[in-house]
């Protein structure tokens, strides 16, 4: 959809008014449909009434649609009061000065300042900001503080060039903004004498947490005569399925599962039950060389292994020269046994880099053990 196309479902206008309204605005879409909206306020209000009149022998019925109705008597006191208020002008600063690096008189310290003429104003904290709308049939309300936030100066982004892509299309129609929906006259009495007497409506009211003090909230209320333009009930529709159909293009999420299986900890064994998945070697039922009888001849040549084991203390094994790895195996599995580890599968290895004691059958001083530091891991 092209810029025309946008301003256009927006507004209601037709093809030579966007176009007309794009080339002043620079194509930019969001300032060409506020320059629309304030050239028929503009309008409405350089109109200097009805210029009608009924004829003398016009039936009752045509002289009662002449009559104004009673949507004009609610708005016309609240435009006319809007009008009359002018914001108060700023406080002058009434205290007293001294030049940089001079001491300051007790007097100067003790002078309070002067009160001001027009009294102090009240603190204007984090104010909540509405548009309010006057249609022919109906008023819309809109939040805008979010918009004007948004709309703030911030450092300039730098120009750019070349060719505008599907993305850039999509992040100005989303910066058109929405049409909120109408409401009738008779059913919203309350909010438009509230409005009259200068005071936010009931649903406008909210309590400032924000300063960590409960207070009142102020709200800021701009008022903006379309009149007797009717409200754009089409463009609201479109724009409505518009938003629907964007919605219904995205991808559904997919549903989340809660989570029925069973965790283990870090320290703690699959059951021997549990069948291996494929490729993984099975755990084993017991340590089965925790029983391998490994006695040592003290006349016989002896070493000093030390054992790292995984989680646990070091262990000092002292072992003849001919015992086999199978042996060592056995001591290691003797202890996991006293600690109450579970029988898992697990691997020593020895050297840097840490080489894998795959041959149970060698001695330790064939695999170069003597003397040596054996690693222990869970696999």
């Amino acid at each position: 959809m092209d810029s025309i196309d946008e301003f256009v479902v927006v507004t209601g206008a037709d093809r030579s008014m966007a176009e007309q309204l794009l080339a002043t605005c620079d194509n930019d879409v969001a300032a060409a449909v506020a320059l629309f909206f304030d050239q028929q306020a503009d309008d409405s209000d350089g109109d200097s009434g009805d210029d009608s009149s009924t004829p003398a022998d016009a039936p009752p019925e045509a002289a009662a649609a002449q009559l104004p109705t009673e949507p004009v008597d609610l708005v016309g006191p609240i435009l006319e009061n809007a009008r009359k208020e002018t914001p108060p002008p700023p406080a002058r600063w009434g205290g007293t000065g001294r030049p940089l690096g001079s001491a300051a008189t007790p007097t100067e310290e003790s002078a309070p300042p002067p009160p001001q003429a027009g009294g102090a104003l009240p603190e204007r904290h984090n104010p909540k900001k509405v548009r309010v709308i006057f249609w022919a049939d109906g008023f819309t309300v809109e939040d805008t503080t979010e918009e004007e936030a948004a709309a703030a100066p911030g450092p300039s982004a730098p120009r750019r060039t070349g060719i505008a892509t599907l993305g850039d299309s999509r992040s100005r129609a989303q910066a058109i903004p929405a049409i909120p929906s109408l409401r009738k006259y008779e059913e919203h009495k309350q909010f438009m004498e509230d409005l009259k007497r200068g005071i936010p409506p009931a649903e406008l009211r909210e309590i400032d947490l924000s300063s960590g003090i409960p207070r009142p909230r102020p709200v800021d209320i701009m008022l903006g005569d379309m009149r007797p333009a009717p409200y754009p009930s089409e463009a609201a529709a479109r724009q409505a399925a518009m938003a629907a159909q964007d919605a219904s293009s995205q991808p559904p999420k997919p549903a989340l599962k809660a989570f029925s299986g069973e965790g283990y900890t870090l320290s703690r064994a699959r059951p021997a039950e549990e069948e291996a998945a494929p490729g993984e070697e099975a755990m084993p039922s017991a340590w089965l060389a925790a029983d391998r009888p490994v006695e040592v001849d003290l006349a016989a040549p002896t070493t000093l292994v030390q054992v790292r084991l995984d989680g646990l203390p070091p262990l000092r094994l002292q072992l003849n020269n001919g015992h086999t790895v199978a042996d060592l195996k056995a001591l290691i599995e003797r202890r996991l046994a006293e600690t109450g580890e579970a029988p898992r599968a697990y691997t020593i290895s020895s050297g840097f880099p840490p080489t894998p004691l795959t041959d149970d059958q060698d001695t330790l001083e064939g695999a170069g053990l003597l003397n040596a530091a054996v690693s222990h891991r869970w696999k």
